[in-house]
């Protein structure tokens, strides 16, 4: 059996106030020519399904018309919430989809959902554990029961599952692993110190687990243990990833073969230095106009109307900042800020802005106005 493990295709997402929907249309479509060409026989679908808990009416089309693509081309679909779904919106309709062998899991109902496929190998149980808060599970437990931590309480859930480990299994389920990487620069929401991680050997057993949450494709502990990572680049410190589909080729009992897939974006993202005649350059102009753009400019000083300038060449442009450079000299670090004079705060906040020190010229006029206001507040 071969499987296609894909998740966090926030569909309906907005980068910089510019929709996706087109770019999502793009990259579902060369997916189901991908699941054609390679035999997908099962797609797993890891949550975020949606980029809100109420999608637009765009989103919504465009994931009626990929599962029914799916559905044409008679590939079943497992599919999960994520913490950015509504799962009781995205589970509408389940048990009749189902009958189309299209299943959703959007809430957890006290009991971990499974759905039975089957091969030339025998069984295979698909897990669908879509994303689920400590309190959530909580409201199932027995009289006297308790768990006080996440890693309790998805430990709860797999050890009250009468799960038969001699046959194949996999889980589909949308959390943060320990051990995996996440970029500073992330659209993903991530709660403070950690307290949501879950060590990956509570998963251990099982012969695959499809995961979503983390837009970076990776493996956390073992290779059987999979973040699919978004379709698209979605931010942009996600630029020099390359986006894949996770595939999957499931034979007998302990044979499990990974492999990825690229996927082919209609519009790239990236991010360029330099000063202005370096980004105005004809051949990088060439190389990247029909990408999407963020450019940081390395200028002393701040042009004016410069985004509607650099449009005019990177008519998908989508941000621009400026390069500040830091001397040590200046640079006032955070334990002695308390002890700096309003002089000495306001120079590192002119160097800071401006990229170079003050003058003498200028931190003497900055240094009577601040003497001129001192004097009109004490009187």
């Amino acid at each position: 059996m071969i499987l296609a493990h894909i998740s966090d295709l926030h569909l309906g997402k907005t980068i910089c106030h510019v929709s996706m929907i087109e770019e999502q249309r793009h990259i579902l479509h060369q997916m189901i020519k991908l699941f054609v060409r390679k035999r997908v026989d099962v797609v797993l679908i890891a949550g975020d399904v949606y980029d809100r808990p109420i999608p637009s009416e765009e989103a919504v089309r465009l994931l009626n018309s990929f599962l029914e693509e799916l559905e044409a081309a008679q590939i079943e679909v497992c599919m999960i919430a994520g913490n950015h779904d509504s799962g009781s919106r995205l589970e509408f309709a389940k048990g009749l989809l189902s009958m189309a062998k299209i299943h959703i899991e959007g809430q957890y109902h006290g009991e971990l959902a499974q759905v039975e496929l089957h091969d030339a190998h025998g069984p295979l149980h698909v897990y669908m554990l879509p994303y689920t808060r400590l309190t959530e599970i909580r409201q199932y437990l027995l009289e006297g029961e308790t768990l006080e931590t996440y890693q309790d309480g998805f430990r709860y859930i797999i050890e009250h599952t009468p799960i038969d480990y001699s046959k194949r299994n996999i889980l589909i389920a949308h959390q943060l692993i320990m051990g995996s990487s996440i970029p500073t620069d992330s659209s993903e929401e991530l709660v403070i110190g950690g307290l949501d991680q879950l060590d990956p050997s509570i998963f251990a057993s099982f012969d695959y687990v499809a995961l979503g949450h983390l837009h970076k494709a990776q493996s956390v502990g073992q290779s059987t243990i999979r973040y699919a990572g978004t379709p698209l680049k979605y931010a942009f410190g996600e630029c020099d990833q390359q986006k894949t589909v996770t595939l999957i080729e499931m034979e007998e009992k302990g044979s499990c073969r990974i492999l990825t897939a690229p996927i082919k974006p209609l519009h790239d993202m990236v991010v360029l230095k330099g000063q202005m005649k370096d980004v105005r350059d004809p051949t990088l102009v060439a190389m990247h106009k029909e990408d999407y753009v963020k450019i940081i400019l390395q200028e002393q000083e701040e042009l004016l109307d410069v985004a509607t300038t650099l449009r005019a060449y990177y008519p998908n442009l989508l941000q621009v900042e400026y390069a500040r450079k830091q001397t040590t000299e200046t640079q006032l670090r955070l334990e002695t800020v308390e002890q700096a004079s309003p002089l000495e705060l306001f120079e590192a906040f002119f160097e800071e802005r401006q990229g170079m020190p003050m003058s003498q010229e200028q931190r003497a006029y900055a240094a009577r106005k601040m003497e001129q206001v001192f004097q009109e507040d004490i009187a």
